[in-house]
């Protein structure tokens, strides 16, 4: 028998042996769910073992599909930034928000009407509404760029900020000095000093500008309010408060977002926690963990854990309908061309031993959560390194006794597109 076949027997022989220990776990074994049926909550499904072929513009460590890693919205749209380097924007495209230039950025940030994004080499490139010049950005390199409702404004590698756009309030008039990070509100922009400090500047009439003495580790400008983050993971808001978007929560986050008349943070364990109106569900978090938050108006979007963007609040204009990642359709095989972003697949025969992805979906009542285990396969049995948990987290053992944990990839609607729920 050949090294391939041997492998091709010893991935069913596991596939089937993840399922038993399903089993042994009180859970469902697999089946063909019907369309009009949905299956037991907790039923687990195995999708078996595929050694991957790697996207070329990806690397020769490149296993998956081009999930985002960043988010970004204000107001009618939002962004998310590929792996690949790639923006996506959707919702509103009333002035060209969303028509997002082709090529690689390594930052993207959504205003009111308009999109800016930072290029590898440090070009920031705007695209939209150019009312009062916020998509003029200055020739030069950047660290970071972020737009506000209709003005922008760009970290210079020296520290320096610098901003364009709509001045009516002050907003665009930074001081000088070394920052560490800007972020532009409605009306006004903050500033982190490298000290930890907070500058802001701009229309003060609500008090946003007013930042608290000591230090912060991170600064979230929204529409008359602004938050920040302490270095103990306390959050601070100061500001207009009629809505309750100042009265941030006890305990420990990671991250703040403040948005409209609302205000999200990211909790160490990847939950978002939000407060303030809530007029259009902008605060009705769903549960999971998450990487990232951005509060907009009057919604939200979270980054999840493997890439996947899930919105919620107002849709007027389809801002929270983000993208689905199919998890199981984008992860480029073996023997097929992929279907990821940037080109066909190829196998590098010169790395040994291949990566393997290894995916399981777990029924939750109205979704199919995706998991993947992803690794190379250095004991030779065939799977990778990692391996399954169920849905509460706890190790499903397999063959080989190994019970590392593997991640939530993303989640499909029930139905598939295939009328099976699979």
């Amino acid at each position: 028998m050949s090294n391939i076949a041997r492998r091709r027997a010893a991935l069913a022989a596991i596939a089937v042996a993840i399922i038993a220990a399903a089993v042994a776990l009180d859970f469902p074994q697999p089946a063909q769910a019907q369309s009009d049926e949905r299956p037991p909550v907790g039923t687990v499904r195995v999708v078996a073992p595929t050694v991957v072929s790697r996207p070329a513009s990806q690397g020769a460590d490149a296993v998956g599909p081009d999930v985002f890693s960043a988010i970004s919205s204000i107001a009618l749209h939002t962004c998310g930034l590929r792996t690949s380097g790639a923006v996506e924007c959707w919702g509103a495209n009333y002035v060209g928000q969303t028509d997002v230039p082709s090529g690689a950025f390594s930052a993207v940030s959504a205003g009111a009407s308009h999109t800016c994004g930072l290029r590898a080499g440090g070009v920031v490139e705007c695209w939209g509404r150019n009312q009062h010049g916020q998509t003029d950005a200055p020739s030069g390199a950047f660290s970071a760029v972020n737009a506000g409702r209709d003005h922008t404004c760009g970290l210079r590698a020296s520290g320096a900020v610098e901003c364009w756009g709509d001045n009516r309030w002050g907003q665009t008039n930074a001081p000088s000095g070394a920052f560490s990070a800007v972020n532009g509100g409605a009306r006004h922009t903050c500033g982190l000093r490298t000290s930890g400090a907070v500058e802001c500047w701009g229309d003060s009439l609500a008090g946003q500008t007013n930042a608290p003495s000591g230090a912060f580790s991170a600064v979230s400008a929204g529409r008359d309010h602004t938050c920040g983050l302490r270095a103990s993971g306390a959050i601070e808001c100061w500001g207009f408060n009629g809505s309750g978007q100042t009265d941030a929560p006890g305990g420990v986050f990671s991250a703040v977002s403040a948005g409209g008349n609302h205000t999200c943070g990211l909790r160490a364990n990847g939950a978002v926690e939000c407060w303030g109106t809530n007029w259009a569900g902008q605060t009705d978090a769903p549960g999971g963990a998450f990487s990232a938050v951005s509060a907009s108006e009057y919604h939200t979007c979270g980054l999840r854990t493997r890439g996947a963007v899930e919105c919620w609040g107002n849709n007027q204009a389809g801002q929270t309908d983000a993208p689905v990642i199919d998890m199981l359709a984008d992860a480029p095989r073996v023997g097929a061309q992929s279907d990821a972003p940037g080109g066909g697949g190829q196998t590098d025969a010169s790395l040994d031993p291949d990566p393997i992805i290894q995916y399981v979906q777990v029924f939750a009542g109205d979704r199919w959560i995706i998991y993947n285990c992803t690794g190379r396969d250095t004991d030779g049995d065939g799977m990778g390194d990692q391996f399954l948990r169920d849905a509460d987290g706890n190790p499903l053992p397999n063959a080989a006794g190994v019970d590392d944990a593997c991640v939530e990839q993303g989640w499909s609607s029930y139905p598939l597109p295939d009328g099976t729920g699979a």
